[in-house]
């Protein structure tokens, strides 16, 4: 299975990167996988599109027991679980993978000859026996 790779531009919507990431499921026939794989995306790709301004980059790979998703981008800042205000529009986007992934976290990389990071989420693709 081929890795999958999508450039990201500064306000592109998440729906085009969905559409791959649906696609690139299908192809690997692990479409049970479909609900979590797209709310990741969805949620780490808005993150890039809103939030820096040169964008980054999507990856989607597959591992023996994992689907792993990734976005690369310009900003340094570590992302972190908000605490949840009532009143407060969005910042719900790494409570919610982290209710669907096995694993989350992110590490510095260079993008765009800036230094900014990787951001990663796992999902489990076999279930224990």
């Amino acid at each position: 299975m081929e890795d999958i790779r999508v450039p990201l531009e500064h306000g592109t919507p998440a729906s085009s990167t969905r559409r791959i990431a649906e696609r690139a499921l299908r192809r690997w026939g692990l479409t049970a996988h479909e609900d979590d794989v797209l709310l990741v995306t969805t949620e780490l790709v808005q993150n890039v599109t809103k939030h820096t301004d040169d964008g980054g980059e999507f990856r989607m790979s597959v591992t023996d027991d994992a689907i792993l998703i990734e976005v690369t981008d310009t900003n340094p800042a570590p992302p972190r679980v908000r605490e949840i205000r009532q009143h407060r529009a969005g910042g719900r986007g790494m409570l919610l993978i982290s209710s669907v992934a096995r694993r989350w976290g992110s590490r510095p990389a260079v993008w765009a000859g800036r230094t900014g990071k990787i951001v990663w989420a796992e999902l489990v693709r076999r279930w224990p026996r």
